[in-house]
This record gives C-alpha cells, sequence and structure tokens, in this order.
C-alpha cells in the first residue's frame, strides 16, 4: 500500500502526468492511493501534509519534478518534512529529471536528495549523476525505465507501406529542437520534393503563443500539423511514418518518451547525440550532426528499400531493452518499496 503524489495528472498536458495515469490504471497498483494536489503555493504545504497524514499508508511516493509544481519549493518543502520531522511515514522520490537543472533548481532539488529515504530513477544516468554527489543514495536507489505513453498501433508496419515520410512528435515546447526540425525538413523538401512531412504534439497553455508560431512556420515551410490528437490517433500517425527526426538538444536519451512513442510505433529514428547518448541508444538511431543533418537526411529518406527496413528493425530492437507492460513497472515499485 502506497500514497501516490502528484502535481499533475490528466487531462492536464504534461509527461510525468500521463506517467503517473499509468501507473495508477494497472492492477499492480490496485492498492495504491493518488493524491492530485493542483495548489502547490507554501500557503498549500499544510493542507497537503494534512491530507496524506489522513490515511494510515507508510509509504508515501512523490512523482518529481513535474510542472504542476509551478516554481515553488512546496514539493521540496514536502520532501524535507517527512525526511527529517515526521517519521512516521517513510518518503519515496521517483525522479524524472535532475541533471538537466540549471545550478539554482538543482540546489532545490538537493533538499530531497537528502530527505527521502528511497529513490527510483527512470534511467541509470539520472541515478549515476545523483549518486556521484550523494554517495548514500547508491544503496537506496534503484532504475524503473519508463514506457512510452502512446501505445503501439501497428509496430510491425514495413516501412515500404507506411504514408508519412518523415515526422516530429512532442510537446510543442522549446528547447526540444522543432525549429531545427522545420530548419532542416525545409531544405530537405527542396531537392525532396516529393516527401512528407509533419509535427505532431500537444500545447501546454503556457506555451500556446510559442506553439502558434511554430505552427506557422510549419506550414510556410510545407508541413502539416497534428495539434492535441488524443493517444489512440497519435499511435496511428506514427505507426504509418518511416522517419522519426527528433534533433534534441541535448541528444538523444533514455528519458525522451516522444523517442519511445516512436520506437514502439515502429519508425526508424533519426536524432543527435549528447552526453546522456548511451552506446545502446547509438546504435539504434541514425545520428546527424549540425553540419551534415539535411544531407543525412536526405540520404536517408532516398536510400532503398532493404536499407530502411534494417534501420527500422535497429531501431526497434532498442524496446526490447524497457518493461514489457506499465504493469510491470508498477511490480517493479511494489518490489522495491517493500524490501
Amino acid at each position: 500500500r502506497m500514497i501516490m503524489i502528484t502535481g499533475i495528472y490528466p487531462p492536464e498536458k504534461c509527461g510525468v502526468g500521463d506517467y503517473t495515469y499509468n501507473l495508477i490504471h494497472t492492477n499492480s497498483a490496485k492498492d495504491w492511493k493518488l493524491l492530485y494536489f493542483k495548489d502547490w503555493s507554501i500557503k498549500a504545504l499544510r493542507h497537503i501534509i494534512k491530507t496524506i497524514n489522513s490515511y494510515d499508508d507508510e509509504w508515501i511516493c512523490l512523482q518529481y519534478p513535474c510542472v504542476g509544481f509551478n516554481k515553488h519549493i512546496t514539493a521540496e518543502l514536502l520532501c524535507l518534512y517527512y525526511g527529517i520531522f515526521y517519521k512516521k511515514k517513510k518518503l519515496c522520490v521517483a525522479v524524472h529529471e535532475y541533471s538537466q537543472f540549471a545550478w539554482k533548481r538543482r540546489t532545490l532539488a538537493n533538499l530531497i536528495m537528502i530527505s527521502a529515504d528511497k529513490f527510483i530513477f527512470t534511467t541509470q544516468i539520472e541515478r549515476h549523476n545523483v549518486t556521484q554527489r550523494f554517495k548514500s543514495i547508491a544503496t537506496k536507489s534503484t532504475v524503473i525505465k519508463i514506457l512510452s505513453n502512446i501505445a503501439s498501433y501497428a509496430p510491425d508496419k514495413q516501412i515500404s507501406e507506411r504514408k508519412y515520410s518523415i515526422g516530429y512528435f512532442g510537446f510543442i515546447s522549446p528547447n526540444k529542437g522543432i525549429e531545427k526540425y522545420i530548419e532542416d525538413i525545409s531544405c530537405v523538401k527542396k531537392k525532396c520534393s516529393n516527401i512528407s512531412a509533419f509535427i505532431m504534439g500537444q500545447i501546454q497553455a503556457e506555451q500556446e503563443e510559442y506553439a502558434n508560431r511554430i505552427i506557422n512556420k510549419a506550414k510556410e515551410n510545407g508541413i502539416e500539423t497534428f495539434i492535441n490528437y488524443e493517444a489512440d490517433k497519435v499511435a496511428e500517425i506514427l505507426s504509418d511514418t518511416k522517419f522519426a527526426y527528433l534533433p534534441f538538444p541535448d541528444g538523444v536519451s533514455e528519458r525522451r518518451g516522444s523517442l519511445l512513442a516512436c520506437m514502439s510505433n515502429g519508425c526508424a529514428i533519426i536524432s543527435t547525440r549528447g552526453k546522456y547518448t548511451t552506446r545502446e541508444l547509438e546504435q539504434s538511431c541514425i545520428i546527424v550532426d549540425e553540419e551534415d543533418s539535411v544531407r543525412k537526411i536526405e540520404d536517408v529518406l532516398t536510400s532503398k528499400k532493404e536499407t530502411h527496413e534494417m534501420l527500422q528493425n535497429e531501431s526497434t530492437h532498442y524496446m526490447k531493452n524497457l518493461p514489457k507492460s506499465w504493469d510491470e513497472i508498477a511490480t517493479k515499485y511494489n518490489e522495491f518499496i517493500s524490501c
């Protein structure tokens, strides 16, 4: 038995919210309680603590970070409270991100690192970065890899049978490589006018102005846009897409749910290298650099059917390293909490 705490949850748009939703709706989580708090201001801290303490569950698990915290420090103070002052409950924190934080935010996150009883990381790299700074966390943490929040629709559909030449999928927000995608694809289309390209993703309320600029720019360059589609429609489109081009500024990494959504629907992946790119991912993707991205994309799109199928197989092979289901992930939560 466990209390799962989040600051974001569907229909609000956030990867951590979708992750929490998928976990909660598994058979292995049937005894969990979900507490979704929308208000994370300092004045709400007492209400949050009072609500949590009204349940007799021994363990609480905080999903961290998420956009619902809205730059408040309440989540960090909550962890300090249960880690230092209130010992009747034990605290586990599921850490989705740490290494990407600027120093101010990382300093706040460090309050959690000195407070919690256990930690669940979604990638080995994030765990490594934290345990380099906090040695004691190595013995009270584990890695439970994520799955895509988007289900597989027709992952075995061969590339030659797919409608769209290339696509981008992810939240329509800054620092995701969307501008680079539009720039490169517009250049490719000048030489390969017959390719079909799209941008697909959800718009978070705070990014609406940015997203509108992206949509207009995409249309100016002959790139279709699919905005705020339901998950089943997203999966259907991805399963009809040959290549996904995801030029992440910090490189392709295990924490990218959009990457896993594309892979699980049989897209071959074109992406970038970064310091968090594992050897397995580099072998599963077509890696492009700033200088040669357009040329490489042109070469890939115009290569033979056999090459396309080989690249597709390399991409989908990576999925064998991941959990088979959300129920398996929830089971691993239970096993780790109870040990």
